[in-house]
């Protein structure tokens, strides 16, 4: 049963500040008191009260004590024991105190050191979050004049060197590495030359490419005139005799024997 209201007196320095019992511990005689509208002449959220028929207490959790989800039972299954160190209670269902331990991440530990790594709309880990050598090869433009890696032609965005990453030109090919004060050359340059150890230069490839392709076409062109004056002699011997003038290859012969050509 409830705790009967009584009256007494107070000192004149004790100043009342909220209408409460003074003694909030409350003893029912089974469960089902626990929802009786009757039950409590003073009620609160967190107040905790004594079941007799069970042995058990339990704490009022909402402002409707009539509410039987409101009272959750006091070291029972509604609060499982156990748990860790970042853990937290995870409501399985909506049965009441389906509860269990379940590790969480703080939102201060994502894509922090000693935390976790967060995922981008693509369902990847963003590449400001990984470790410089899953990426480690940067392309760009090497500015000869202050020695400094761009992203751009123009020279405008800077790239930071850093130890153990590759550097592409996309201009030349080439590739570098950043030695920790400037960017060193690691790919192979070619030596132009006219030995056996260096590359011939390509303008000059070229022009003997072009000789060769106009000393072809030259020679064609006489054969195919040295054709022409055998054709014409080959005419001239059977339709002419000796002392006859006859024209081969544009001259003016005179034929003085037979020609056997």
């Amino acid at each position: 049963m409830a705790r009967q209201k009584g009256s007494f007196e107070l000192a004149g320095t004790l100043e009342i500040l909220a209408d409460s019992a003074v003694d909030a511990r409350t003893i029912v005689a089974t469960k089902s008191d626990l929802t009786a509208q009757a039950s409590y002449d003073y009620k609160y959220v967190g107040m905790i009260v004594s079941v007799q028929s069970e042995g058990k207490a339990y704490m009022l959790t909402g402002y409707d004590h009539t509410d039987p989800a409101n009272w959750k039972e006091v070291g029972g299954d509604a609060f499982p024991a156990g748990g860790t160190t970042g853990q937290a209670l995870i409501k399985k269902s909506s049965t009441d105190g389906d509860v269990e331990w379940k590790g969480v991440v703080l939102s201060s530990e994502k894509g922090a050191a000693s935390g976790v790594a967060e995922l981008d709309l693509n369902g990847k880990v963003p590449a400001s979050q990984l470790p410089s050598y899953v990426d480690d090869t940067v392309e760009g433009y090497l500015n000869a004049t202050d020695g400094k890696f761009y992203k751009d032609l123009s020279f405008t965005t800077e790239i930071t060197g850093e130890t153990g990453k590759i550097y592409v030109t996309l201009d030349t090919n080439k590739t570098y590495r950043w030695s920790g004060s400037t960017f060193v050359e690691i790919s192979e340059s070619l030596a132009i030359g006219e030995t056996s150890s260096t590359a011939y230069a390509g303008n000059k490839g070229k022009k003997n490419a072009d000789d060769i392709a106009d000393i072809k076409n030259l020679l064609a062109s006489i054969q195919s005139s040295i054709s022409s004056v055998e054709a014409d002699a080959t005419a001239a011997t059977s339709a002419h005799s000796v002392d006859d003038l006859i024209t081969i290859g544009g001259v003016l012969y005179k034929v003085t024997a037979p020609i056997a050509i």
